[in-house]
């Protein structure tokens, strides 16, 4: 094989390759990750909620 045809068999499975994963990464997958890190969120927040910064000292 000559050199151009090596390199159009790399630049097809790439290209394939980035098609078919974006193929299996579908809406859902994506929508969970977002879900997950909203949740995330909300833990730390309600976390950063409870406890309270000490009051400073009156002199």
């Amino acid at each position: 094989m000559n050199f151009k045809v090596k390199i159009i068999i790399v630049l097809v499975a790439v290209i394939l390759s980035f098609l078919l994963f974006n193929l299996m990464t579908s809406t859902n997958s994506v929508e969970l990750m977002t879900v997950g890190k909203k949740a995330g969120f909300e833990i730390i927040a309600n976390y950063l909620a409870r406890t309270t910064a000490p009051l400073p000292h009156l002199m």
